[in-house]
């Protein structure tokens, strides 16, 4: 037993010295070649791959601690170490408002020898009207943007009238109760040019816009045996701008602004003799609720109208053709706005993630 013990402590005693002659007789190009060992086995290892046994040896009974595999860690928006985001240079968004419209002023006539009817005064919109606003838009390398805009609309009041009310060629006499509906749905399509590019922190866009009216404006009696509509749906041009100015980490300021006034004649090329005003423009205050999200609130003056005679209207009847509408709304409303791309890339992230697994 004594022999046996001193034979085991005779080889360990050997084993030792000849790792530590083999340690000090190192040369520098062996030191370089563990350095690269560290350093080959400090870097992420595949999972597929098996870690290479120690070149130390051991001693006999012992085993040597393999350093385990890394697993690859998936990046948000890659998949397989590929990014999955891809350098665009269109930016979109949806925009929507809602709130009410107060009828400042709002007047109109139909017929030359029509009653010029006040709807404030004499046809119920002295009150608050709901609204809706909605659009999108996209924008081009930074700078150039479209916008398709639908803006609703329709007020309809009842009201007794207190004195006789001619449109065109119907008369409507006093202390008739009348059902007045005055529709104007607009459609508008615009185009922006941003002189500063500031990024995302500022704009300043100059543009065009062309706006399609849908006009209905009725006067019936509650009984349904006076009756007078008017309708029509023409293109209305426009010159448009707009600004925005970051004046905090999330908060932000604009302005909007579509305008024209000009003879119809000059613009659709047709014969009649009608001046046309529009003017919508609109002070904002947002904040940025997230990134892709953000809260507004809007002030806006809708005005403008129409004053003369159409020589279609006058040859189609009844009535001479005359109309003069002119109206002065403000409207406080509500919006957020959503940037659409940030959530598509979320959307593709978790179908990434999911395909993954």
């Amino acid at each position: 037993m004594n022999r046996r013990l001193f034979y085991c402590g005779s080889v360990a005693a050997v084993l030792h010295t000849l790792n530590a002659s083999a340690q000090d007789a190192a040369t520098p190009s062996d030191a370089v070649a563990d350095e690269a060992q560290l350093s080959a086995a400090a870097q992420p290892a595949d999972a597929s791959r098996i870690s290479a046994p120690s070149a130390v040896p051991s001693a006999p009974g012992t085993e040597v601690p393999t350093r385990p595999a890394t697993p690859k860690v998936l990046q948000p928006g890659a998949v397989g170490g590929q990014s999955l985001r891809k350098p665009s240079n269109i930016a979109s968004r949806a925009v929507v408002e809602m709130g009410f419209v107060g009828p400042v002023a709002h007047s109109i006539q139909f017929g030359k020898l029509g009653t010029r009817f006040d709807y404030v005064k004499d046809g119920g919109q002295d009150v608050l009207f709901p609204t809706l606003r909605a659009s999108i838009e996209a924008t081009f390398a930074h700078r150039h943007t479209l916008i398709f805009l639908y803006q609703p609309i329709d007020l309809r009041t009842t009201e007794r009238l207190r004195d006789d009310l001619l449109v065109d060629d119907v008369r409507f006499p006093a202390g008739t109760p009348v059902d007045f509906r005055y529709g104007f749905d607009f459609y508008r399509l615009s185009y922006l040019y941003d002189l500063a590019a500031g990024g995302g922190t500022c704009e300043l866009s100059v543009g065009a816009s062309l706006q399609l009216r849908n006009a209905v404006i009725d006067f019936t009696s509650a009984d349904g045996l006076l009756r007078r509509t008017n309708r029509g749906v023409g293109p209305v041009p426009a010159l448009k701008s707009r600004g925005r100015v970051d004046v905090g980490k999330q908060v932000w300021i604009g302005y909007e602004v579509d305008g024209m006034y000009a003879p119809v004649k000059f613009i659709n090329g047709g014969k009649s003799d009608v001046v046309g005003a529009i003017l919508d423009a609109s002070l904002r205050v947002g904040y940025e609720v997230a990134r892709p999200i953000d809260l507004f609130f809007n002030i806006r003056y809708l005005g403008g109208g129409a004053k003369g005679t159409s020589k279609g209207d006058a040859e189609r009847g009844p009535g001479d053709g005359y109309t003069s509408n002119w109206l002065h709304f403000v409207s406080s409303t509500v919006g957020v706005s959503v940037r659409l791309e940030p959530l598509f890339e979320r959307s593709q992230r978790a179908l990434a993630v999911a395909s993954a697994r």
